[in-house]
């Protein structure tokens, strides 16, 4: 993904469909019902708001 894709109009939107979004993942992640890890969540995440921050 290119630096600054992402660009929110509403910032707190965005930070709640993230932290929601993560929460059940990582809910997934930690009970075996997903085919990816915690790591792979974080990673994300990570990757998701560094391009948001980018802008």
């Amino acid at each position: 993904m290119t630096a600054g894709v992402l660009r929110p109009a509403d910032p707190e939107v965005l930070a709640r469909v993230v932290y929601r979004g993560t929460h059940g993942a990582l809910h997934e992640a930690i009970s075996g019902t997903a085919p990816y890890g915690r790591d792979e969540v974080v990673r994300t995440v990570q990757d998701i708001i560094g391009q948001v921050r980018a802008v």
